[in-house]
């Protein structure tokens, strides 16, 4: 479910479709913590629309992305957050 090394290479995979396909899709970046503002900004410079957070396994309230919620310089920057079954079940 996490990538605890970062998505740089699952980004650049979907960056390159996206680029390919730029009116059939719509691509979100993951990040974690480690990869903050750059990843962020590299994707969201290029043809990302947002970011998908996911709050079991990509600890999007780690101060470490506090900076990357301070993004946007007019760009439309979307947030996704999954919650699953288990994140309800251990928020309960």
């Amino acid at each position: 479910m996490s990538d605890l090394v970062g998505y740089r290479e699952a980004n650049d995979a979907v960056l390159n479709l996206a680029s390919a396909q730029r009116d059939r899709v719509t691509i979100f970046a993951r990040l974690i913590p480690a990869d903050g503002v750059a990843e962020a900004d590299r994707c969201l410079t290029a043809v990302a629309r947002g970011l998908k957070l996911h709050p079991c396994s990509d600890e999007f309230d780690n101060p470490g992305f506090d900076g990357v919620f301070a993004l946007g310089g007019g760009r439309p920057t979307l947030s996704f957050l999954a919650v699953c079954r288990a994140c309800r079940q251990a928020a309960a």
